[in-house]
């Protein structure tokens, strides 16, 4: 029907211009990111459609977290953490964290790079 011409048409158009005003589309960024790589892991960063993350790390005892993002602009995306579970100790909710988009298949969470899963 005309309505899904129409969304079908809005969603190319926003996508073509995601790509050519350099910015991030939900689509490219929704994925699994690992660190150091995905064969061996001690980090997994999950972004998800419904615009929510969840971030898994072995590192520091263990800890998971859970949160929203938001996708700004200069190729970066927001983390609001919601969420903490660690068996070890409690945590406070930490600041909003900047990560930074390198390329299609590569994040950058402080000094650490994690690659994105392909299927």
């Amino acid at each position: 029907d005309s309505f899904e011409m129409i969304k079908y048409s809005l969603t190319y158009s926003f996508v073509l211009m995601s790509v050519l005003y350099g910015e991030i589309s939900l689509d490219s960024l929704v994925g699994n990111y690992c660190h150091p790589n995905c064969k061996k892991s001690n980090s997994i960063l999950m972004i998800n459609s419904d615009s929510t993350f969840n971030f898994k790390t072995m590192l520091h005892g263990g800890f998971s977290k859970a949160g929203t993002f938001q996708i700004l602009k200069d190729k970066k995306v927001e983390l609001k953490t919601t969420q903490i579970y660690s068996p070890k100790k409690s945590y406070q909710m930490p600041p909003k964290q900047i990560i930074s988009i390198i390329s299609n298949n590569k994040i950058k969470i402080g000094e650490s790079v994690y690659i994105k899963k392909m299927n």
